[in-house]
């Protein structure tokens, strides 16, 4: 396995730890789909709603948020994204995004095209049930803050 230092480095592998026993083959894996990275200002968009997705991301360095425009103009953040982050790993799936994603202040990200996230699947189980893992924990997290506004006064939901 990977020594402690490696993982500590690489936002990704240290959160993709925590799912599965990555081998150094992996984490070396993980570390060259996170080399090209691209560098954000704060407030730029990474993805934008009803336009086509161009790849999955994994933050890198920084923080975004994913986030939806209401009607009226005002944004409903929706979650916050931090380094380690994998995100629109759904969006080979959907020919439009149902979301934003944000930068909150300068950031990295690295692309993660198809055809790599695909092979990930196929060649590499253990990433490929970590990154199921990660999914699962963030739908959960979801589900509990759907509760919880859902149990909140009005004047607690705004708050």
């Amino acid at each position: 396995m990977a020594s402690d230092n490696r993982r500590a480095w690489n936002p990704l592998v240290a959160k993709l730890s925590q799912f599965a026993p990555l081998s150094d083959k992996e984490v070396g894996l993980l570390e060259t789909l996170c080399v090209p990275e691209e560098r954000f200002g704060a407030g730029a968009n990474i993805v934008v709603e009803g336009e086509a997705p161009r790849s999955a991301f994994v933050l890198t360095r920084g923080m975004a948020c994913r986030y939806r425009l209401m009607p009226d103009g005002r944004r409903q953040i929706l979650t916050i994204l931090i380094p380690g982050d994998f995100f629109d790993l759904h969006g080979f799936l959907v020919q439009t995004m149902d979301h934003s994603v944000a930068t909150i202040g300068p950031t990295r990200i690295a692309a993660i095209g198809r055809a790599a996230v695909i092979d990930i699947v196929a060649n590499h189980p253990r990433i490929g049930a970590a990154l199921w893992w990660s999914a699962m924990q963030e739908q959960a997290m979801l589900r509990e803050r759907i509760v919880a506004l859902g149990r909140r006064s009005a004047r607690g939901r705004v708050a």
